[in-house]
Formats: structure tokens, sequence, C-alpha cells
């Protein structure tokens, strides 16, 4: 489990680089809400990988798949429709 642990320190740091590249350079049109739905989705990714985690480490295999199918197929709901509802625009702005 910490191997997940190290992978997701890793991404975290390689998304941030490229966060802060894009703000210094101002191609990032974010306004503040947008960086508060980004600071909550993010704390939501951490917390289902760490209660997937736990679950399968404490033994339970049927909590860790049932939170995988709950919160995982919530988590990537809400991840599909942030993207597409509010980031798509910052992202690609001469598609939308």
């Amino acid at each position: 489990m910490s191997v997940i642990y190290w992978i997701i320190g890793i991404l975290t740091g390689l998304a941030g680089q490229q966060l802060c590249k894009r703000v210094k350079a101002d191609t990032l049109g974010w306004k503040w809400y947008h960086w508060v739905i980004a600071f909550l989705w993010y704390i939501s990714v951490i917390m289902v990988v760490s209660f997937i985690g736990q679950s399968f480490r404490e033994g339970m295999p049927k909590a860790g798949g049932m939170s995988i199918l709950i919160f995982g197929g919530i988590l990537l709901v809400v991840t599909i429709v942030l993207l597409r509802l509010v980031y798509y625009k910052s992202f690609f702005p001469n598609k939308a």
C-alpha cells in the first residue's frame, strides 16, 4: 500500500509543478471557486484510495470491494462532470 501512496505523491508533485507552471505563464484562467473545487476533489481522491487500501489491509475484501463500487463510482461521475462542465474551458479555450 505504501507504493500506492508513493505513486500518488509523485503524481501530485508532477501535477503541482505543471499547475504552477501554467499559473506563472498566466494561461490558466481559474476563479477562486475552481481552486476550492479542485482541492475538495483531491482530498476526496485521497480519502477513497486510503479507505479502499485500509479495508483490504484489515482483511475485509468485501468492504473494500463495495467501497470501490460506491465511492469509486461516485468519484468517477463527479470527476467527469467537473472536467466537462467546469474545467474544460480553461484547459481547451479554443474548443469550448
